[in-house]
């Protein structure tokens, strides 16, 4: 709850700029990649017993690599795992309880690419999801809650925070 409460609060300062991402040791780094219709973009991932999370839906990112930035990551991932390039904005901090206990940077991007024209890097499948198809995914609980968080924002505040995040396959 904390965590919703403070990414409210980055997103929707007096400026109406957003914040750059703190200074705070992650350990990862994912995005909520939406498309012009407002679904979202979610990578099931590979069904091993090496994989945190396998075989749910998730949203795409991984690990921060050493000397590496937090958006860094997340642009290098999404090219990595869906051959598109992102110019993500900080959206906040998310824990993942159930999995390595990470402390994880979230962003959002938004990209208008079908699916069709994005190449599978990593996982099973990616597809996009209206938001409302949302809850009956098994999606781990760090990521439902960004997911809820971005999507509990007025519509003027995600258009804001999307603004300039067009992506573009590569």
């Amino acid at each position: 709850m904390l965590s919703e409460i403070w990414s409210l609060l980055t997103v929707l300062t007096e400026s109406g700029h957003l914040g750059p991402v703190p200074d705070l040791s992650h350990d990862g780094a994912m995005v909520i990649i939406v498309n012009g219709a407002g679904e979202v973009l979610l990578m099931l991932r590979d069904d091993r017993p090496d994989v945190v999370h396998a075989g749910q839906w998730s949203i795409v990112g991984g690990r921060i690599e050493p000397g590496e930035t937090a958006t860094a990551a997340v642009v290098r991932e999404v090219q990595e795992e869906i051959g598109a390039a992102i110019e993500p904005r900080y959206l906040g901090d998310a824990v993942d309880a159930d999995g390595r206990g990470d402390v994880i940077a979230i962003f959002v991007a938004a990209l208008d690419e079908p699916v069709s024209r994005l190449r599978l890097g990593e996982g099973q499948e990616i597809r996009f999801f209206p938001p409302p198809e949302l809850d009956a995914l098994d999606i781990p609980e760090f990521a439902r809650g960004s997911l809820r968080t971005f999507l509990s924002l007025p519509d003027h505040a995600r258009r804001r925070l999307l603004e300039g995040s067009r992506g573009a396959r590569q």
